[in-house]
């Protein structure tokens, strides 16, 4: 399978009610591999959210993080809202990206 056709595979996961929540430990390859999958996304679902679980504390991953606007939310953030408000945000399908050392191999989960 060439790169276009898994490409086209993995959008095909996806339609315009689609709500995304992409959950990464903030390196800058998760960042990156985030920020690209959101771009892939971004015409094709209604939403997508990138949080984070680990502490960000190195300066050159607190300034990739400002400059790029990549607009992280912190996961526990995410949960408490949800919790709170179960109608708030519940996504419909949410990717994990870096893994198992699986920074291009998003594992996807189906919520119902």
């Amino acid at each position: 399978m060439n790169n276009k056709e898994k490409l086209n595979q993995f959008l095909n996961l996806f339609n315009g009610s689609s709500k995304v929540l992409v959950v990464i430990n903030a390196d800058p390859d998760s960042i990156a591999s985030a920020m690209a999958v959101k771009r892939l996304l971004w015409r094709k679902v209604s939403e997508v959210c990138i949080a984070y679980f680990n502490k960000i504390s190195r300066p050159d991953n607190l300034a990739m993080i400002e400059y790029t606007e990549s607009g992280l939310v912190l996961l526990d953030d995410i949960k408490r809202k949800i919790l709170i408000n179960l109608s708030w945000w519940t996504p419909s399908l949410i990717i994990m990206i870096g893994f198992l050392n699986l920074a291009m191999m998003p594992l996807s989960i189906t919520i119902h």
